[in-house]
């Protein structure tokens, strides 16, 4: 990785992380002409780093200009899982997208019919959990314990 340069560095950080045209599930269209815009990189360099950053996770379909960051798939898969409040909007994305394999693969991570049955737990900004819920050994779950202190923690 670290033959790979600067260059393929930046792009790495750039389309996983503060692209313009990046979207949250991890798979977006984005041409290379586009990319060298808005990364104020040359083209030349885009083109030939493209290829590259497979070795980062990123896949890239030239026929369609479709790219999929895994790291960013994953992230978002589970943190949206099967929730059929996020699987709306994945849906929406993925059809705007060409068909293609890497379409496919992220399509296929997802319970399209939105039917999730994952069981989740959210207090107070606490995270999500999906592990049974017991007043006694997850003060999280009890309605009744509202802060930290009475949590058993802090002052």
């Amino acid at each position: 990785r670290e033959a790979h340069g600067l260059e393929v560095a930046y792009l790495y950080a750039f389309l996983s992380r503060i692209s313009p045209s990046i979207h949250r599930c991890g798979i977006y269209k984005c041409h290379p002409a586009v990319i060298a815009e808005e990364s104020a990189t040359d083209l030349s360099v885009v083109i030939n780093a493209i290829p590259l950053l497979s070795d980062f996770g990123i896949s890239y379909n030239p026929q369609h200009c479709i790219l999929l960051v895994n790291e960013l798939v994953e992230q978002y898969h589970s943190f949206g899982g099967n929730n059929p409040k996020i699987i709306p909007n994945v849906r929406k994305h993925l059809n705007s997208l060409p068909d293609c394999s890497l379409k496919a693969h992220v399509s296929s991570l997802w319970d399209m019919n939105g039917n999730g049955n994952v069981k989740r737990n959210v207090k107070r900004g606490y995270p999500i959990t999906n592990e049974i819920t017991d007043a006694i050994t997850n003060p999280i779950a009890n309605p009744k314990i509202n802060s930290v202190a009475e949590c058993g923690g802090g002052s």
